[in-house]
């Protein structure tokens, strides 16, 4: 059984969480340690996710994506127990890479009712699609919208992204942050400028207690890497400079954003020794496993 890591901001363009999303995904399922995930989201009525990562989606755009990800997920569970190889045959396989797309939207989903419609989404999300893939990583809407708060409360993982503003990191942590049921959080700074004064040596003080230095991660700020994004070339971007100069300019956002997944997943792996629960307000350890 795979693992769920969510990713959300508590504000709507401040961080970049889709860039983040995408970027950790192609650092995960490229080069030497590639691993099996897939890549979900919960804008249904948006193709974001899907512009980002499939240069191939004005092709696939309308009845190839009503036939696969969410929508075909939610058919198949209404007639079947969802078994591993369905799961596999609902994705979308991006070339050169392990990574697997599953896209939302469908006229299926957007029949239901929006309670049944977001109870199916965690189903999906949370319990089915971890069947299939060591780690599936879904890009969640920002702000208090219900879904993403019981989505938080329920997964195993919980990414908060964050841009490179130290007055909205007080804010935050003096309020928005205690209401938040997470455990097992990272923190990442999205479009980061890795020499700036507010890096993250500066964001653990002002997050005291609550973050440790493996706790917090960066994906820098890169303009070949958004050129790529709008062109639905991440994978191919990530292939393509990662045998560059090392440390030098596009490599070295490849080697930066992989050394941030790599933190990322170990947090994720030690999830069943002690660990930090937020909750309500509270700062808890607890022993228990998980299975």
């Amino acid at each position: 059984m795979g693992k769920t890591i969510v990713f959300w901001s508590p504000k709507s363009g401040h961080s970049g969480v889709t860039a983040c999303v995408c970027a950790v995904a192609a650092a995960l399922t490229t080069g030497k340690e590639a691993r099996l995930a897939a890549v979900a989201h919960t804008s249904l009525s948006k193709y974001e996710l899907e512009e980002r990562l499939d240069c191939h989606i004005e092709e696939r755009r309308g009845e190839l994506y009503e036939r696969m990800g969410l929508a075909a997920l939610m058919l198949h569970l209404k007639k079947e127990e969802l078994k591993e190889e369905t799961i596999r045959h609902c994705g979308i396989l991006l070339s050169g890479s392990t990574l697997e797309l599953f896209p939302g939207g469908g006229k299926s989903l957007f029949a239901l009712q929006e309670k049944e419609r977001e109870e199916i989404l965690l189903a999906l999300l949370l319990e089915k699609l971890p069947m299939a893939y060591d780690w599936l990583l879904v890009d969640l809407m920002p702000g208090s919208n219900q879904l993403s708060m019981d989505a938080i409360e329920r997964a195993d993982n919980t990414v908060i992204v964050l841009p490179q503003d130290p007055k909205l990191w007080k804010k935050f942590f003096s309020d928005e942050f205690w209401k938040l049921k997470a455990k097992n959080v990272f923190f990442l700074l999205g479009g980061a400028l890795m020499d700036a004064k507010y890096g993250i040596r500066e964001f653990l003080k002002v997050a005291g207690n609550v973050a440790d230095r493996g706790q917090v991660g960066m994906i820098p700020r890169n303009t070949e890497y958004l050129e790529a994004m709008a062109e639905g070339r991440v994978i191919e971007f990530f292939l393509k400079n990662e045998r560059g100069r090392k440390g030098e300019g596009n490599a070295a956002f490849v080697e930066q954003t992989r050394r941030t997944a790599r933190s990322l997943l170990g947090l994720a792996d030690r999830a069943g020794r002690k660990k930090k629960i937020f909750l309500s307000g509270t700062l808890q350890s607890s022993e228990k496993y998980v299975e």
